[in-house]
């Protein structure tokens, strides 16, 4: 994880979480109690120390700021993950071999594959002569089940 991107991530908690990864390994190698409660113990509490670490990070950072709306407004958007989209449409497409260009015809080619999906796959699915569900079964090859009364001692 890059510090950069997580700055109320430590050393201390990178380690733990590499600790973590550790015992998460060793309980899918040898699956039984003692090593899943191990790894869900102290995943339990380093997501507690992490959840502290946040919040007195963003504490922090809101303290400091506290006469700057602007910076402030800016700390809530990134704790409730509200960031900028600053994703963009493709430039080009390329279909049935060529390459379109023009925002419209891109806009034309999604629009005419996601109208026609349902049916180009209830094409694809291959007709059936037969009309009867036996010709899917095949043959009895199993052996009835008999029932037997019981008594009170059984």
């Amino acid at each position: 994880m890059n510090k950069s991107y997580l700055p109320w991530l430590s050393r201390g908690i990178l380690k733990s979480i590499n600790k973590k990864n550790r015992l998460y390994k060793k309980r899918v190698r040898s699956p039984n109690t003692c090593c899943e409660r191990k790894y869900k113990g102290y995943k339990n509490k380093l997501n507690h120390f992490i959840h502290i670490a946040k919040c007195t990070y963003y504490n922090s950072k809101l303290e400091d700021a506290k006469n700057d709306l602007r910076i402030t407004r800016k700390l809530l958007h990134e704790v409730r993950n509200r960031c900028k989209n600053n994703s963009s449409l493709p430039s080009s497409l390329k279909s049935d071999g060529n390459t379109i260009t023009d925002p419209m015809d891109i806009a034309d080619r999604f629009c005419k594959y996601f109208t026609n999906i349902g049916p180009n796959l209830a094409s694809a699915i291959p007709t059936v002569n037969s009309a009867t569900f036996h010709s899917f079964l095949g043959s009895k090859n199993y052996p009835p089940i008999i029932l037997k009364p019981n008594d009170t001692r059984e």
